[in-house]
């Protein structure tokens, strides 16, 4: 059984059509196999949904209020939106990118709608454990990385 790759990505993303691909016929019997995108990010915390979600094939489809949004939207009476951040592991490093969704949404400020990269997770962290959340989730990520446990 012969594979033959075709690129679509083109076709659906930017709406242009790739020349190998609108040559190619399908033949009786040819079965078109489309791979499951296995690029993740998350979102947890104080949302609707908290989980793990595709990557979208557009990466201006992966900001931080499409995430938002494609998670349910924020709890609304337990959701600190102005202490939210990006958990983001950068080769054997892991930061935090504050992001002040409540800025975004009120006064239009619309820089801190950063793009998720792959396994990104954005966080929202409840009004009652708000307060220093970046240090308490970095303190066990640092154990993990003395002993080399990942992060």
């Amino acid at each position: 059984a012969e594979q033959i790759p075709l690129n679509l990505y083109g076709f659906y993303v930017d709406g242009k059509i790739d020349p190998q691909t609108n040559a190619f016929r399908f033949q009786p019997g040819d079965v078109l196999m489309v791979p499951e995108n296995q690029t993740r990010f998350a979102v947890y915390g104080a949302v609707g949904n908290p989980g793990y979600y595709p990557m979208p094939e557009n990466p201006n489809d992966a900001t931080v209020l499409k995430a938002l949004s494609i998670a349910g939207g924020a709890s609304a009476q337990s959701a600190d939106l102005a202490k939210a951040g990006i958990i983001r592991r950068d080769g054997t490093q892991t930061k935090i990118i504050p992001i002040d969704i409540t800025a975004m949404l009120r006064d239009g400020k619309l820089q801190g709608n950063v793009t998720l990269q792959p396994e990104d997770i954005l966080y929202v962290p409840d009004r009652k454990n708000s307060k220093g959340w970046f240090q308490k989730i970095m303190e066990p990520l640092g154990i993990l990385r003395v002993f080399g446990l990942g992060f």
